[in-house]
């Protein structure tokens, strides 16, 4: 749909804002509303499900809410923002008896010039200019109070909120239809990796029993070995004496994702690289995160760059001849095996596992050739999967452009939304 500007606009005084309706004005905060802020609540305050009143907290997962408590200090209509940390600024419209930690402001209206519900949609347009960048990100009370945001009349607030209300739940939930639907395509992905890694492809195959309880029956002609006996496991690394300019390509552990895509791999002088950069791989290695191993940063190694060095974080996996080398890529993929890795690591905030310990999993290996069927099968169904989720995730990406480009044309006034 296109939406038609106002009759009229002027000069807002602020550059980044420029023109708004005429009839329009610019108000501090501190003219609008009151300021206030959250206090320091212990976990044992809180409780788990237990009181009536919800706590906020940095506002990051499931807006923001961390618990329960018995008491509350707010009561009604406000605004809250986050002060502190990487979502700085972010405002969430509140009606209703509620507790927030000291890491959130909030604000109530001192008159009727402002309809709170409209509130977050301006706020969150305009913050990012205002955030101040030190050791963290922060919006503190004082720098909340100085902000000036535009204003339409209140009739005309209403309207306005009202609108994006209506539009961005539908957009929302066009959005949260492609998550689903990623995530089940995800889930298609990793189930026929590990159907194939497990049972092949031939749903007719005569079985035999594994002898290991929780791999069950394999196909015959299929082994079990320990993984330690298939594959040689960090065979090469940077010596202490390499030389401080040396220019290497570093991969980290964030920087591969749950689907073996590696995200990014960034070039730097080795005396500034982390101390961790130190395992060097080659092309047909697979690379396995043995920190916070329930996060699955696996990842296949192929036409890598010159100088690759990757994170002593990761376990480089070099296959035997033995062993096609992608088959042991999916094979360690599968969710069998990497349910392995989680229960053999040790640790609670970084579960970790060493290498003789990941040495010790049992992995499924077929001969040789139905590895080589199973390797041109995966490839081909997981690259279509892939494909379509790229898709999905662009639409989505679309959706979010679309989303904020709505909110920041409806509440500078550069769409006219009072007759829609």
């Amino acid at each position: 749909m296109k939406y038609k500007p106002y009759p009229n606009y002027k000069d807002s005084g602020i550059k980044w804002i420029g023109e708004i309706p005429e009839g329009w004005k610019i108000l501090p905060i501190k003219g609008i509303c009151e300021l206030g802020r959250g206090r320091v609540i212990s976990n044992e305050e809180i409780g788990e499900n237990e009181g009536a009143y919800p706590v906020y907290s940095s506002q990051t997962i499931n807006n923001g809410e961390m618990g329960r408590t018995n008491t509350y200090n707010f009561s009604g209509e406000y605004v809250t923002w986050t002060t502190d940390g990487a979502n700085a600024g972010t405002a969430f419209y509140r009606n209703e008896k509620f507790n927030c930690t000291n890491v959130c402001g909030t604000l109530k209206k001192r008159n009727n010039r402002i309809y709170m519900k409209l509130l977050p949609y301006i706020l969150n347009h305009i913050t990012k200019y205002y955030v101040r960048y030190d050791i963290n990100p922060k919006l503190m009370n004082d720098m909340m109070a100085r902000i000036e945001i535009f204003l339409s009349p209140l009739t005309e607030q209403i309207v306005i909120a009202n609108f994006l209300d209506k539009k961005i739940a539908r957009i929302d939930a066009l959005i949260e239809k492609d998550k689903k639907l990623i995530a089940l395509l995800k889930e298609k992905r990793a189930a026929l990796i590990n159907n194939s890694v497990t049972k092949g492809l031939d749903p007719n195959a005569n079985m035999k029993d594994s002898g290991v309880e929780w791999i069950g029956e394999i196909p015959e002609g299929w082994e079990v070995y320990k993984l330690k006996y298939k594959i040689i496991i960090n065979k090469k690394k940077l010596e202490d004496d390499i030389n401080p300019s040396y220019v290497i390509n570093y991969l980290d552990i964030s920087n591969v994702d749950s689907s073996g895509n590696i995200l990014d791999i960034e070039e730097q002088i080795f005396e500034d690289a982390p101390s961790r950069a130190r395992r060097i791989p080659r092309s047909g290695d697979t690379i396995l995160s043995t920190v916070r191993t329930y996060l699955k940063a696996i990842a296949y190694l192929e036409n890598i760059p010159s100088n690759l060095i990757v994170s002593t974080g990761f376990a480089v996996l070099e296959p035997i001849k033995s062993i096609n080398s992608k088959y042991l890529f999916y094979s360690i993929s599968s969710e069998v095996f990497i349910q392995n890795v989680i229960a053999y690591s040790k640790g609670v905030a970084y579960p970790a596992i060493n290498p003789p310990e990941l040495g010790q999993i049992p992995i499924i290996m077929p001969p040789l050739p139905e590895q080589t069927t199973i390797v041109n099968f995966l490839n081909k169904v997981t690259a279509k999967i892939d494909k379509t989720i790229q898709k999905i995730e662009q639409k989505i990406k679309f959706l979010e452009e679309y989303k904020k480009s709505l909110i920041h044309h409806a509440v500078t006034g550069k769409i006219d939304v009072r007759e829609l």
